[in-house]
């Protein structure tokens, strides 16, 4: 992995063009800088060309540059607040409790950037009230950032981003947090269907308008906004939850795409599936959500997990079945 030079005018000459070009086709005047996971700041090359330098002076250094640019620009900027956490914590680790970031470098945070805290991960507002607290003792309100778990997987795994996102707004309407927003991304791959988060965002904006959410309102709105049935859009959450498989609001699991893509010639998959009926667990599944497609709305978008388990269906032992047959001697 590989960060931007900072300190360098040709650094800062390529960051004026890319925030003009990023924010060119927008109305909105603020702009997401990321700035997040730099791990290596100060060292390679940096280091070869001035030595050892504090990293919180090359991010803080860093950052008030490109605010300029921004404000050059008329743009209001954020970052994601990890490296300033990162960089403090003994274990170097974004969510570690045991950490101080030095008083020296809070005062150097460029005033004027929002530091937005992400967490995609953790199931107990407790978490995240503690991470709201430690965000304001860097003299900085924070925008808290969700997750809708679309990334690395082929379908959105629902129950843990419904696990994760009421932890999440239960902290922020607690602690009096103003802006929240959830992230939808696309890694390794980008094969899900983004409008599978769908049941997220609609709990997403449940809590952002209610004090506590009604789950029997949650579905009515559901189909208000969509036409389809929450319940159908969990069924297809079964392409990756087992009925032997763990719990899904504790493990993202993503086991149709690992399904998918191993090599029937190998058979790596095998020993995890010893005894396990998987044919018969995804022809279910196929009929079922084939039944689904047909309601109203945008029960059509369950054609896509439909489809991966029916082929799943046919794909899952296909190894074993021809290891099974008898070829005659010729």
């Amino acid at each position: 992995m590989g960060i931007l030079l900072a300190g360098e005018e040709a650094t800062y000459d390529l960051l004026r063009k890319m925030i003009a070009a990023a924010s060119a086709p927008f109305r909105s005047k603020r702009i997401h800088l990321g700035m997040d996971e730099a791990y290596g700041l100060g060292t390679g090359k940096y280091k070869e060309l001035h030595g050892d330098v504090n990293p919180f002076d090359i991010l803080n250094d860093h950052l008030a540059r490109v605010r300029e640019i921004c404000v050059e620009q008329g743009l209001q900027p954020m970052i994601w607040s990890d490296m300033y956490f990162s960089l403090a914590a003994r274990g170097h680790g974004y969510y570690d409790a045991d950490f101080t970031v030095p008083q020296e470098v809070i005062d150097k945070i460029p005033a004027g950037v929002d530091l937005v805290y992400w967490d995609y991960y953790h199931s107990q507002v407790s978490d995240y009230t503690r991470k709201i607290d430690q965000h304001r003792a860097l003299k900085s309100e924070p925008i808290v950032a969700g997750g809708g778990w679309t990334w690395g997987r082929l379908w959105a795994a629902l129950p843990y981003a419904f696990a994760v996102t009421t932890a999440c707004m239960t902290a922020c309407k607690e602690k009096g947090i103003r802006e929240v927003f959830m992230t939808l991304w696309g890694d390794d791959g980008m094969e899900v269907d983004i409008f599978s988060c769908l049941p997220a965002l609609q709990l997403f904006a449940e809590h952002a308008y209610q004090v506590k959410v009604d789950e029997g309102q949650l579905a009515a709105n559901f189909r208000g906004a969509t036409g389809a049935e929450m319940a159908d859009f969990f069924t297809a959450v079964k392409v990756d939850y087992f009925a032997f498989a763990e719990d899904g609001t504790k493990n993202p699991d993503n086991n149709s795409k690992w399904l998918l893509w191993a090599d029937p010639l190998m058979g790596i998959t095998e020993p995890h599936l010893e005894g396990v009926d998987l044919r018969g667990y995804y022809t279910e599944l196929a009929d079922a959500l084939d039944t689904a497609v047909q309601k109203s709305g945008l029960s059509a978008r369950l054609r896509y997990p439909a489809a991966l388990a029916r082929a799943l269906s046919l794909k899952c032992d296909c190894r074993r079945q021809v290891k099974n047959v008898s070829i005659p001697p010729t």
